[in-house]
């Protein structure tokens, strides 16, 4: 007849409490990894919400919208510094701006376009404006219709207030210091466009952060520009040949901080587009190379403004876009 044991030996035991040692220990060498992996993909997920969003909003009110990401060098754990986003804002396209008030003859009052005095190609004054209150701020676009011309008002520095060596100044600072009425191009005006006053014009306005607040990607996880847009050799890395034309840089000519747009016209396309694809390389500061922690592909589809991700072939992988189509 057999008998139950009451209980373990010693040696059980001790066999049980070094299992549970072991695995412990695992766990300890596995958590920060899984942590940090798990990092990079949530960063991933946010920017696929940012874009989807400013794309439904774009499709929903019929008007442009966007996400500006804003870059500046960033430290990574291994040593050395890369071209990062770590935070991002929404956009929206205001309308454009004509402002046109009918005086009692019949004829305009204000909001008129007419030559600066002395007379410059590139310089014109909007009667009776006031940019003062950011209506209209350098960046934005002139166009005289029928002219089929479109002039930048000039904007450098780039974020330069108006008033100072950008392209809205007063244009009588003596008698009107608080009015800004005078554009200054970036192309000269055709000739004899203002040989009269000139009521047929739109300004047509840069997008505008929206909100008060940005948002920022989980700590320690950032968009890696230089594996965005990258030249041949390595012309792999730029994949789809997408180069945002609103690339701008506030501290030129040093090139290490500034933004870029991605934009969505009411059909959900991307506006100002070249190439056929944005790829947005994320992963941790933590990652020894651009293929550790998980990283994650955040694809735009510029014909059609679909957001996807993806993650990358590992090596020794060719092409590590190979999984995108």
């Amino acid at each position: 007849m057999r008998t139950r044991r009451a209980a373990f030996t010693l040696t059980e035991l001790l066999v049980v409490l070094a299992i549970i040692a072991l695995l412990g220990a695992l766990l300890v060498y596995v958590m920060p990894s899984f942590r940090e992996r798990n990092r990079a993909g949530r960063g991933g997920q946010a920017v696929q919400g940012w874009l989807t969003y400013a794309r439904q909003q774009a499709m929903y009110r019929q008007t442009p919208q966007g996400v500006r990401f804003m870059f500046a060098p960033v430290t990574l754990s291994t040593g050395g510094t890369t071209l990062g986003v770590v935070e991002c804002q929404y956009l929206e396209q205001p309308d454009d701006y004509n402002s046109v008030v009918m005086g009692a003859n019949g004829q305009p009052a204000s909001g008129y376009l007419y030559p600066s005095t002395p007379p410059t190609a590139t310089n014109v004054v909007v009667k009776g404006a006031n940019f003062a209150d950011g209506s209209v701020e350098p960046g934005d676009s002139l166009e005289i219709l029928g002219s089929g011309v479109v002039h930048h008002i000039v904007d450098f520095p780039p974020g330069a207030p108006i008033g100072t060596n950008a392209g809205i100044q007063r244009s009588d600072p003596v008698n009107f210091p608080n009015i800004y009425d005078m554009l200054i191009l970036d192309s000269n005006l055709p000739p004899n466009s203002l040989d009269r006053p000139v009521t047929n014009y739109r300004i047509i306005r840069k997008p505008r952060v929206s909100g008060d607040e940005s948002m920022k990607l989980p700590t320690g996880v950032l968009i890696n520009l230089n594996l965005t847009f990258t030249s041949s050799p390595t012309g792999y890395l730029q994949y789809g040949g997408y180069y945002p034309s609103t690339l701008r840089f506030s501290d030129t000519p040093l090139n290490t901080q500034g933004y870029f747009d991605v934009m969505f016209a009411p059909s959900g396309a991307v506006l100002e587009t070249a190439g056929s694809k944005l790829i947005l390389w994320i992963h941790t500061q933590e990652a020894a190379t651009a293929f550790d922690s998980n990283p994650t592909l955040i694809v735009v589809y510029t014909n059609s403004g679909a957001v996807a991700a993806y993650n990358p072939a590992p090596p020794p992988a060719a092409n590590p876009y190979a999984l995108i189509r």
